[in-house]
């Protein structure tokens, strides 16, 4: 008889214990902050982000101009010739450029004669 009743209490003390965890997880749920929509530049810079590159750089013109196409082979020809991926976004007006490899300083020196260029990377 007393093992029946300890069973009967273990059974009972689980079906509390589940319960209780159940109602707490929603109630954290329901107090989670709700996070804002992220804009169109943010979802392709996240779309880069998870491509696991080592350095992640956004290009702009300083004039805040849609990038032209003169523009864009500006920049494929004096990046690191092996960048693995290239987005447009913001409506043409940045490029976002992912790669597993350093750029040198001669990289940075010819797109900085006519480009803003941000390192993303860790951000």
């Amino acid at each position: 008889m007393k093992q029946r009743r300890s069973e009967i209490f273990f059974y009972l003390a689980l079906a509390v214990l589940i319960v209780a965890s159940c109602g707490g997880g929603a109630r954290r749920a329901e107090q989670a902050p709700k996070r804002a929509p992220l804009s169109p530049f943010e979802q392709d810079l996240d779309y880069v982000r998870k491509g696991q590159f080592t350095h992640v750089y956004v290009i702009s013109r300083p004039d805040g101009a849609s990038l032209t196409r003169d523009d864009i082979a500006y920049l494929k020809a004096n990046a690191h010739p092996e960048t693995n991926m290239w987005v447009v976004t913001d409506e043409g007006r940045r490029a976002i450029a992912g790669t597993n490899f350093d750029w040198t300083p001669e990289n940075f020196a010819a797109l900085g004669k006519r480009f803003i260029v941000e390192d993303y990377t860790g951000r």
